[in-house]
């Protein structure tokens, strides 16, 4: 059963966060590989990564229509790995004598690092998984609108196994349009309000919330649009292993606060397509396709 549920954890770690070669790897075992104080070191790329893909891709445009209007959006985010989230400073642990090295990051070199201690003693710093680029699969509804404001929907989720748990996400969003009161205003612009929870199962619970101005220009079929906003996340990976009576529980902010985001996007009758790039503590790119007006 464990065999089973191992490789069914690490499908759904590469499916929901995009673009890793987590292979057949056990879940528990990746977010389970330190359960001290380097643990925070480890982990910390991955709540950064996962905190920026999620608050990607909400809009490819600033300029909400009067009436009714609905959109049905699939949105991949993700985030490049850079060098600097590949290792951490770690501390050897109940360990003589105390040693820090450099040490791979969960996105770091598979390989391990061991240090030599007294007496013939050897500790062993575990490898990460090499991952050039993670994200995560966003579908999305948008529907309005309602005095200038348009709503969005983010949800999906679907069950692993009942030992396990379900992989679930659920964002829901605001916009308002603001260049309604600036009369011949030459940009489009939205103010928009974020929030999104994602989970897999009980292991990684992660929260994002956004405030985000949205600007744009058309000159149909080309879209250009950007955005200035600031964000928030929490990350917390929980693992007990089998027959223990603790584990880890480690609880992490995202890396960005300020965000700043420039695409370009064309819309071909209902179809659209866009993508977009965001310069953050942590960058993410978006690819989006989109059905509706």
């Amino acid at each position: 059963m464990r065999g089973i549920r191992s490789i069914a954890l690490a499908g759904t770690l590469g499916l929901t966060l995009g673009f890793a070669p987590v292979s057949a790897q056990d879940v528990e075992d990746i977010i389970g590989r330190y359960s001290g104080a380097n643990a925070d070191g480890y982990l910390q790329p991955l709540a950064d990564v996962l905190s920026s893909a999620l608050g990607s891709g909400w809009a490819r445009s600033a300029d909400i229509q009067p009436g009714f209007h609905l959109r049905l959006s699939a949105i991949a985010a993700g985030a490049p790995i850079g060098d600097d989230a590949r290792t951490f400073r770690a501390t050897t642990e109940n360990f003589n004598p105390e040693q820090t090295v450099d040490a791979p990051t969960i996105f770091g070199s598979p390989s391990t690092v061991s240090v030599d201690g007294a007496g013939g003693t050897r500790y062993v710093f575990p490898g990460g998984l090499d991952t050039d680029y993670m994200g995560t699969v966003i579908p999305q509804v948008t529907i309005g609108t309602v005095f200038g404001t348009e709503a969005m929907v983010r949800w999906f989720s679907f069950e692993v196994d009942e030992e396990f748990g379900s992989v679930s996400q659920l964002g829901l969003g605001l916009r308002h349009d603001v260049d309604r009161y600036l009369g011949a205003f030459p940009l489009e612009l939205a103010l928009g309000g974020y929030w999104q929870e994602f989970e897999v199962g009980d292991a990684v619970q992660a929260t994002a919330t956004s405030v985000m101005l949205h600007g744009s220009w058309a000159a149909s079929p080309l879209t250009l649009f950007g955005g200035l906003g600031y964000e928030s996340a929490s990350v917390d990976f929980t693992y007990t292993p089998e027959g223990a009576s603790s584990g880890i529980d480690v609880a992490l902010d995202g890396a960005n606060s300020i965000r700043a985001t420039f695409g370009a996007g064309l819309q071909l009758w209902i179809v659209g397509v866009f993508a977009d790039y965001t310069i953050a503590s942590q960058s993410a790119f978006t690819l989006g396709l989109e059905f509706g007006r």
